[in-house]
């Protein structure tokens, strides 16, 4: 998902990816990554990879680029790809994105069956225009509602609600509101 519908140019201003990041920081591995942006939901699950995993994914461009950078950025990912097995048990990139994109598939699913569900509905009546934050969890994802604001000062956010979703049967197995301070 993260090489989608490039333009490369001649531009030789950009930097090579060496330049923005070594291989391994800080006991993390680094991806870099250029293209289109993806859908919110796809950075929470890549996100949520990355954490169970020690990696850093890093977007270096959008989606024109030179040939240098895409040159540069495929050493660094190649480099990266040969330590992904004995940092993490991945054996390829082509595995990783895979694994991401099974959580974003999980999270699309979840997100249906939350705006879909009339008894969440009832109780969230905000709920198709809140921002759900997805977190998983050993048998299931903890999905955290967040109600966004907007006030004079600019806007808020408030987490209102929590729901627990089995991820085995995809059914709702609590929703929960929060206590407010």
């Amino acid at each position: 998902m993260a090489l989608q519908a490039c333009q490369i140019t001649g531009n030789t201003e950009q930097k090579t990816a060496s330049d923005v990041t070594k291989t391994e920081k800080n006991g993390e591995l680094v991806i870099l990554e250029y293209g289109i942006i993806p859908p919110y939901l796809y950075f929470q699950a890549r996100n949520n990879i990355a954490r169970r995993y020690k990696l850093k994914f890093i977007e270096v461009a959008g989606c024109i680029v030179s040939e240098s950078l895409k040159d540069s950025v495929k050493r660094e990912n190649e480099r990266t790809e040969k330590l992904l097995n004995t940092h993490c048990g991945i054996k390829t990139l082509s595995e990783l994105y895979h694994q991401i994109d099974k959580e974003y598939a999980q999270y699309l699913k979840a997100e249906q069956i939350i705006q879909s569900d009339t008894t969440i509905s009832t109780e969230i009546p905000f709920i198709k225009e809140a921002m759900l934050a997805f977190l998983p969890r050993k048998n299931g994802l903890l999905v955290k509602v967040i109600q966004l604001k907007s006030t004079f000062s600019g806007a808020i956010h408030d987490t209102t609600h929590q729901i627990n979703i089995d991820t085995a049967t995809y059914k709702l197995t609590e929703v929960k509101p929060l206590k407010r301070l």
